[in-house]
């Protein structure tokens, strides 16, 4: 039994409410289920925020595990502060136009205003942004194809841009050794044209696989644009598999062009310095062209598409979104029982009197504390007022008795106690939603006119 109500508390602290108070309003049980869910969301974040720190750091379980913690509680926290604010208004507060108080709110009803909304809506975000690691993490598997065929799309893209810059090379050293045959004789250039054929024909195959490339591209391109592209699996693999092709033929191809390069030799003296540095020049490109390959696929091979594989399950598993679904549903279902308990009243009215209860008591305490102070206050100015009338009393008193008794009573009104009077503004203080009406009575003139004299007189 110890266990179990230990185990209770334990949940209890995690629905963010006051034991006391739950305790007495009889709706424990309803707040052990909220307890429940937010220790699950708390799990849910941990897992989440490990999952995607252990595959954003290529493994490393001594940064992610921490890290991961760290992220769960956070959220933990914000996710009860959050829970917490969702609650009908418990205290007096005034509704304002044009800064003037036209009314107070309703107590112990639910206000879905702009503020609510925008709470519940970053409470859904939370729930989809977690959600996101828990699908790459339960549904992988399902998307690896799909993100076999990404990377290789991503390294034909890569190629394409690089083979485009490397074949312009190309093509302009050829250019430049070419114009050299202009000035030979014909049996000269045959044989010149033999000497460089090898590398002539490298770079037209070079062109070729640009070309190819283009097209696969198109035609990839075309295919996705295609209505119930998804049917279409075998002209997909078909396309994918011949840019496979194209992509091991021309790292090939340039490995084995960098080796029968060394055995060409020209032997016109003529253009022997002409021939080499073009030589050079081409096989420089060739050796750039090989090491960008190189540095591609270790990219590509080392990399884990993480966020490309969260999109390609989205976007093709339906599983996916039944995992989202589950995350908004954990992260939806306190609030709705927060709600549920708002229904009923007897948590946030009990809430409602110890909260109000602590606001008056304190109110009252500081008003008595600054009652005294001001009393004290008042106390040494009223005396400093009648040691400064003194004088003129007993010149009164010589010259007109009555006068005088008349004045000395309205003096001692006026040094009476007007605090409770004066500066209680409010009918509900220190709500302050409701003024104390102002009675104001109308004199007429004649009034006035015996006021000035009698005052005179």
């Amino acid at each position: 039994m110890k266990e179990k109500n230990s185990l209770r508390n334990f949940f209890l602290k995690f629905s963010g409410e006051d034991f006391q108070i739950i305790n007495r309003s009889g709706t424990s049980n309803v707040f052990v289920g909220i307890g429940v869910f937010v220790f699950m969301i708390f799990i849910l974040c941990c897992v989440s925020g490990f999952s995607f720190l252990y595959n954003a750091f290529q493994g490393n379980i001594f940064l992610s595990v921490p890290i991961g913690i760290f992220w769960g509680l956070l959220v933990a926290v914000i996710y009860v502060f959050l829970n917490y604010t969702i609650t009908p208004t418990l205290l007096p507060t005034p509704i304002k136009k044009n800064n003037k108080i036209i009314g107070e709110v309703k107590m112990l009803v639910f206000n879905y205003n702009i503020s609510f909304f925008f709470r519940l809506g970053f409470i859904i975000f939370l729930a989809v942004i977690v959600s996101q690691p828990l699908n790459v993490l339960l549904l992988k598997n399902s998307s690896q194809r799909s993100v076999d065929r990404y990377k290789i799309e991503y390294k034909l893209n890569e190629v394409l841009s690089a083979d485009s810059s490397f074949v312009k090379k190309e093509m302009e050293y050829r250019s430049k050794f070419e114009e050299r045959f202009k000035i030979l004789s014909l049996q000269d250039s045959v044989n010149l044209k033999k000497s460089y054929s090898v590398i002539s024909q490298k770079i037209e195959n070079d062109n070729i696989s640009l070309i190819n490339g283009l097209f696969f591209k198109k035609d990839l391109e075309k295919l996705k644009r295609l209505p119930f592209s998804g049917k279409n699996q075998q002209k997909f693999d078909d396309i994918y598999s011949n840019i496979e092709n194209l992509l091991f033929d021309e790292t090939t191809e340039d490995q084995k062009f960098l080796e029968n390069i060394k055995e060409i030799k020209f032997n016109n003296q003529y253009l022997e310095k002409d021939f080499q540095e073009y030589k050079n020049n081409v096989v420089s490109v060739i050796q750039e062209k090989k090491e960008h390959y190189e540095k591609l696929a270790k990219l590509v091979d080392k990399s884990n598409f993480y966020i490309t594989t969260m999109r390609i399950i989205l976007k093709e598993n339906p599983l996916s979104w039944a995992v989202i679904s589950f995350a908004v549903f954990t992260f939806i279902f306190p609030v709705y029982q927060k709600y549920s308990v708002g229904k009923k009243k007897s948590f946030f009215k009990m809430k409602q009197e110890i909260e109000m209860n602590f606001v008056q008591n304190n109110y009252n305490e500081h008003v008595k504390k600054y009652g005294i102070t001001l009393q004290k206050r008042l106390e040494k100015l009223n005396q400093d007022l009648v040691n400064n009338l003194s004088e003129e009393m007993k010149k009164l008193e010589k010259y007109d008795v009555l006068k005088y008794e008349r004045v000395r009573t309205e003096n001692e009104k006026e040094v009476a106690d007007i605090f409770a009077e004066k500066y209680q503004f409010w009918k509900n203080p220190p709500f302050r939603t409701k003024k104390t009406e102002s009675i104001i009575v109308h004199k007429s003139e004649k009034d006035f006119l015996d006021f000035i004299h009698h005052s005179e007189s």
